[in-house]
């Protein structure tokens, strides 16, 4: 759940998971200050977030892998609230034996 707004064709069913455990419906608008106070609230991830512009708009949470390797999520909120927010997986390498 991190969009402030839905397709308008999205049909309005059962709820679903939303911020800090609440219900929302499909379709439902959420605020950016909802959003923004969601993520620097919350009990677990506002101790590894981090402002990294001048203003309010992208911050860094690092997480720590179960083997021990830090990710980076920067999160970007755009102040205008008919672009959705989003999120890029920083520090990652990755390799596969195709």
């Amino acid at each position: 759940m991190f969009s402030w707004s839905r397709s308008s064709h999205t049909p309005v069913s059962a709820p679903v998971a939303g911020l800090n455990g609440t219900r929302t419906h499909p379709g439902q608008t959420i605020s950016r200050n909802a959003h923004l106070s969601s993520y620097l609230g919350h009990h677990v991830l506002r101790q590894s977030t981090r402002k990294v512009s001048q203003d309010d708009t992208t911050y860094d949470t690092v997480f720590q892998t179960t083997n021990g390797f830090a990710l980076i999520i920067r999160v970007y909120l755009p102040t205008d609230s008919g672009r959705a927010p989003s999120m890029t997986l920083h520090g990652v390498r990755a390799s596969h034996d195709w």
